[in-house]
């Protein structure tokens, strides 16, 4: 059982302070007697707000002439939103709430149930004291949000390019939170920590000596084995299993009786047509239909179980640069159907475990959680795992390997959850029916292409674009560009050999993508 947390005290050995430090999770009896300076919890309330009513800001030009744009950009450059929130940068916000009405702001948390006299926009200030239970109290608010997985997305910036991000190569994606500072810049005295979720929903709030960055840097391991983390779920992932090999029957064991259809639940073998045989488990998570398994899984069960099947869990730093490309892997290659992941259980693709991951197999894909590549990568393949574990036997933690593998590319958060909804796109639309006209007479020569006479083009700001097979739907952001018009027709040939094997084969995909378009390779 996880302790609700009274007081921690830490005493590091080679840290550069000893620290000592206070965490509140919501469902903690001491939080009523509590109270703390707001600081710059006051921007995640703002940033919040900006997000549910869909609030297009601009942004702040960093001109030199505020001290506190060290906290931003550069004289010259300028910030966006997500990066504001990541990096704490004050005037950003001020800017922005200059032009929100304080009618507006407080009528917003007023109809959400949140009435506390420092929330309207007149006292909300970093020096405000206010009792840790009702942040809590707006934090639990805050959850039933309809934009909280776009706030949660953003705050994983704050590990990745923001004031966590010196903690991130050793405590991963440990929590979703705002980090806060406050004392004396003259004095070098300050107190600091953080508020936010817990990776499982918790509500939290931390405190503890030195800036929050300091604090994190000497404690940020404690703290996070002590949050509540279990239940971790992300997009679901439909896994049909054994796809080249076609299966004779299954067996229970140890009885040895023959399982006709439906859930599995214990232990199995699997009898295949070529004579050789295979043992799984099962908790009810695979099913069996036509001689034919599927599973479906949490994404973060389904990398471990990748993990475990094309490296292991126990490499370490190799092991999480793994995860890593094992997800990205999903995200790029997967067909979405009923909102899900689909993909086929092969060695053309990633090999996935039938048999529950071990728990460090499962701690390995968590400690990422989320996280994908952005932009080119080659995949992995048994070459690029032992580089990966030689690199890390040279001490390179699994940004470094990352970096050095796939060079072109950088970690983003990917968002839980795929659009059900479509904002169309009738101009693109329009465009992908005439270019069909044109590429018809190139792509009935191939086996396994149907027409898709009718196509939704949809909009979106996702990382990675995606064609919902069941919908007959393409998610992607179009700017009429070379590369947009490439991965359009990349989207409709998935659609267009959906009942066909060649859907899943990227290769083939994407090279007749670039011949349909005229797009040549460089």
């Amino acid at each position: 059982m996880i302790s609700r947390t009274l007081l921690w005290i830490s005493l590091f050995s080679g840290a550069a302070f000893a620290s000592e430090y206070t965490l509140i999770t919501s469902s903690s009896s001491m939080k009523e007697k509590t109270t703390s300076h707001l600081g710059s919890i006051w921007k995640l309330f703002s940033h919040s707000y900006l997000l549910e009513n869909n609030i297009k800001t601009s942004p702040y030009l960093c001109t030199g002439n505020n001290p506190d744009e060290r906290f931003c950009c550069e004289k010259g450059k300028s910030i966006d939103a997500p990066l504001a929130l990541a990096k704490s940068c004050g005037p950003f916000y001020e800017q922005t709430m200059k032009n929100i009405s304080a009618s507006d702001w407080n009528r917003f948390w007023k109809d959400k149930g949140v009435t506390y006299a420092w929330m309207t926009k007149e006292k909300m200030k970093d020096h405000r004291e206010v009792p840790v239970s009702e942040i809590l109290s707006v934090l639990d608010t805050m959850k039933s949000f309809p934009a909280h997985k776009e706030l949660l997305h953003d705050l994983a910036g704050v590990w990745l390019r923001g004031t966590l991000q010196d903690s991130f190569p050793a405590l991963g994606l440990a929590w979703f939170s705002k980090t806060w500072t406050w004392g004396s810049e003259k004095k070098k005295k300050f107190i600091g920590g953080v508020a936010g979720w817990s990776r499982s929903g918790e509500s939290f709030w931390v405190k503890g000596q030195g800036t929050s960055r300091e604090l994190i840097l000497s404690v940020g391991k404690e703290i996070s084995e002590k949050l509540p983390n279990s239940g971790l779920s992300g997009t679901k992932v439909k896994v049909n299993f054994f796809t080249r090999y076609p299966i004779a029957s299954v067996t229970r064991l140890p009885s040895g009786e023959k399982v006709s259809s439906g859930n599995l639940s214990g232990s199995y073998r699997v009898h295949f047509s070529s004579g050789t045989t295979v043992d799984i488990q099962s908790s009810g998570e695979l099913t069996l239909i036509n001689q034919k398994i599927t599973g479906v899984f949490d994404r973060d069960d389904y990398v471990a179980r990748v993990l475990e099947r094309e490296g292991t869990a126990h490499d370490g730093e190799a092991s999480r640069a793994l995860a890593i490309l094992i997800r990205t892997y999903l995200v790029d290659h997967a067909r979405t159907a009923d909102g899900i992941f689909e993909i086929d259980d092969t060695s053309s693709l990633q090999r996935v475990s039938a048999t529950p991951p071990t728990p460090l197999a499962l701690k390995t894909a968590e400690f990422s959680a989320g996280l994908i590549l952005e932009g080119k990568t080659n995949g992995h393949n048994g070459k690029i795992w032992k580089e990966m574990k030689a690199q890390a036997s040279r001490g390179k933690n699994f940004l470094a390997i990352l970096r050095s593998m796939a060079p072109k590319t950088k970690l983003s958060y990917l968002r839980d959850g795929r659009s059900s909804s479509c904002d169309r796109l009738a101009n693109v639309e329009n465009y992908l029916r005439r270019s069909v006209t044109k590429w018809h007479r190139e792509l009935v020569r191939y086996p396994g292409y149907e027409e898709v006479s009718k196509v939704e083009v949809c909009k979106m700001n996702y990382p990675k674009p995606y064609s919902d097979l069941k919908a007959n739907r393409i998610y992607l952001h179009f700017d009429d560009s070379e590369e947009s018009r490439t991965t359009l027709a990349h989207e409709y040939l998935h659609l267009s050999f959906k009942n066909h094997p060649n859907t899943t084969d990227e290769q083939f995909i994407e090279t007749l993508a670039r011949k349909i378009s005229g797009v040549k390779y460089e």
